[in-house]
């Protein structure tokens, strides 16, 4: 490992130099790549990759072969199906003349022409038997067809395990870019005798280990005839999870079961009804008979008839066990299929879930590898004797495979929930999937507006440069900068006002001053006050003006209660005229009745929860002004609480059980204290 800072100044005096700037070299490396990764992106909301994947297919489908098509045809066919016919026939006899059986006349020839309908058995009542089941029929087939092998379903994986490969090569190359910008460093550090062998191989073994997975990724992909285009190709991949409200209620439907259970069943009635024995036919013809006698010669007439056919023996009984059985087989194979189908839905859903939680539990890890980053970064701008830019950058690293892991993971998201839509391919993908943010308690640095007081010892420590980066680094929204008259420390104070400016930070002259609850013209004081800071950019003014601190407090505070009612009124006619904000500070345990006359006077009164902070007694003093959230901020000390991550989790309590979405943290060189006594700490374990 190598060694910190401060040793190198026992390092030979040949060496020394070089020595140094190499790990100077090694330290802009590491400041200049973990910038480039604190730019995150914010989360994706573009679902295009899944939904392109989720409508992939080995070729286009013949319309021909559609169940539906064929439904459509046969319900046509079934409509025309009338049962009418026109009949005809002639008889021209030979040698001698016949006598015609029913009518009893001798005929040279016999003409007849008439209509016929055919009512029963494969007549009309049978085609329209059949087209009210159709409906039922066309689902139940289309079920069974649903349910056949899916071929699409092994190219939608390749595809989207090429999509997944081309994003971690990213990561490889840019894993192998950082670790070759430090191995010759790292060779001159092993000769000069800082760093051991162990540490130099494991460097050169990382490379090797990415050339070979970039190998991997390559020679998979180069016989994938990728169909994504550019644009699919830089899209992001939002985190998955499974709409269970949808899902299940698919699940529990018995719309489909019913309906195909209904099918069976009309059709066995069907079957079984006595009209599909028996043949009923009517008739009208128009009769010519050629007659043999002379007078008349020829015989004109209409005739009508009905011709009825029942075998023998009848059989409807038989047939109608024949047919129960069969459909009883049917109804057996449709439950078992339907079952199976919703106990294999049911595992792929519990195997996707599980894996999400596989995720989000490495997710936790990325979250802590970064804060472990964030540490190096202070040590750094702190000149801290303990920084490594080795430590520092092996750390960079570690967050890159972590990004290569949770890649790999969420692939498997993506296949699983490919395969769980090719199980119901007749359902919309975006209907079965709701896009999911990730729990991580930093999250909440971004969903409230975070504020902190800068009080003018931070600047007797600490340069405006490094406060400025540190306010922006911890994402505080604003800062509450400390000003007094005859300020020594301006030139300082104006430095950092300039570049929070550039960063967008909001800045609030802080005033202080409680001999101000004296005067006697305290808006002329207050512009007074302010006169050296003109120049400064500012979306307000912070009152920390205080009257609960004053050793009269007992015995006069309803004059001074009165006194300091008058200067926020006093402070808000300068705020309205320049277009400030005003805010002021007061103590959580302030009457009720004093907090809610101040509400309609400013823009954000800031609550001090100091010293007890239970989160149930917080909560309950806060839940008397809910009605003024929107105005409402918590501020919170660092002496209350043992560490940074211990105080941002109870401010992450707070919010979520307020609703108050603005916090104050006070003050900004105790929390470079506090930073600095976790990472010494750290250090020991």
């Amino acid at each position: 490992m190598l060694l910190s800072q401060a040793n190198f100044l026992f390092a030979q005096p040949q060496n020394e130099q070089k020595v140094a700037a190499t790990i100077k070299t090694l330290q802009k490396i590491f400041e200049n790549e973990e910038s480039r990764l604190s730019q995150e992106k914010p989360i994706s909301r573009d679902s295009s990759v899944i939904t392109f994947l989720s409508k992939l297919t080995i070729q286009q489908k013949d319309s021909s072969y559609s169940y539906d098509n064929y439904y459509d045809a046969y319900e046509k066919l079934l409509k025309k199906q009338t049962g009418l016919a026109i009949s005809g026939d002639a008889i021209q006899n030979f040698n001698q003349s016949q006598v015609d059986p029913e009518e009893g006349m001798l005929f040279n020839r016999r003409y007849s022409a008439g209509l016929e309908w055919n009512i029963l058995k494969d007549g009309f009542f049978d085609s329209r038997s059949q087209l009210k089941t159709l409906p039922a029929e066309r689902n139940y087939f289309n079920h069974l067809a649903s349910n056949e092998s899916k071929d699409d379903f092994g190219v939608k994986i390749n595809e989207c395990i090429y999509w997944f490969n081309e994003h971690k090569k990213s990561l490889l190359v840019e894993r192998e870019r950082i670790l070759n910008r430090q191995i010759k460093y790292l060779e001159d550090l092993y000769f000069a005798k800082k760093i051991d062998k162990e540490q130099l191989l494991r460097s050169q073994t990382r490379i090797a280990e990415i050339n070979g997975m970039k190998g991997i990724f390559n020679s998979y992909n180069q016989h994938i005839d990728s169909k994504f285009d550019s644009t699919l190709l830089a899209a992001e991949v939002p985190l998955f999870d499974l709409n269970y409200d949808y899902f299940f209620g698919i699940l529990n439907s018995q719309e489909l079961a019913d309906s195909m259970r209904l099918f069976l069943e009309e059709n066995l009635s069907r079957q079984n009804a006595w009209y599909n024995e028996v043949r009923l036919k009517t008739y009208a013809k128009y009769n010519v008979f050629d007659l043999l006698t002379a007078d008349p010669a020829y015989r004109r007439f209409f005739s009508v008839g009905v011709s009825v056919g029942i075998p023998i023996p009848f059989t409807n009984k038989e047939q109608t066990a024949v047919n129960k059985y069969k459909s009883q087989k049917q109804l057996y194979t449709l439950d078992s299929d339907l079952k199976n189908q919703r106990i294999e839905l049911l595992n792929l859903a519990y195997e996707f879930r599980y894996q999400l939680k596989q995720y989000i539990v490495f997710h936790q890890k990325r979250v802590l590898a970064n804060e472990a980053i964030r540490r190096e970064r202070v040590k750094a701008k702190m000149l801290d004797a303990d920084f490594n830019p080795l430590h520092g950058l092996e750390l960079i690293d570690n967050l890159l495979q972590i990004d290569i892991e949770l890649l790999d993971l969420k692939q498997n998201l993506y296949i699983k929930l490919l395969r769980i839509h090719s199980k119901q391919n007749d359902l919309p993908l975006d209907s079965m999937i709701v896009q999911l943010d990730l729990p991580n308690y930093f999250d909440f640095e971004d969903e409230t507006q975070r504020g902190v007081y800068v009080w003018s010892k931070v600047f007797e420590t600490q340069n405006p440069s490094f406060i400025h980066e540190y306010i922006v680094y911890n994402q505080f929204d604003e800062a509450y900068i400390a000003v007094s008259e005859n300020d020594k420390l301006i030139a300082s104070k104006t430095a950092l006002v300039k570049a929070l400016n550039k960063s967008e930070v909001d800045v609030y002259p802080m005033i202080g001053q409680n001999k101000l609850l004296d005067s006697d013209d305290f808006k002329g004081d207050l512009e007074d006050l302010l006169k050296p800071f003109n120049g400064w950019k500012v979306a307000g003014i912070h009152l920390d003006i205080e009257p609960h601190v004053r050793a009269d407090w007992k015995t006069n505070k309803a004059e001074l209660m009165t006194r300091y009612s008058q200067i926020i009124d006093q402070a808000k006619v300068i705020c309205e005229a320049k277009g400030w904000k005003l805010s002021i500070d007061i103590p959580i345990n302030m009457d009720t009745a004093h907090v809610n006359a101040m509400f309609p006077k400013v823009d954000m009164i800031r609550f001090m929860c100091y010293e007890n902070v239970k989160q149930d007694y917080l909560v309950r003093k806060l839940s008397a002004f809910a009605a003024n959230n929107n105005k409402a901020m918590i501020d919170l000390r660092t002496e209350d609480f043992k560490s940074r991550d211990e105080m941002e989790l109870f401010a992450k309590a707070l919010y979520k059980e307020t609703g108050i979405k603005a916090f104050g943290f006070h003050d900004l060189y105790r929390l470079i204290e506090l930073d600095k006594k976790t990472m010494m700490e750290d250090e020991k374990h």
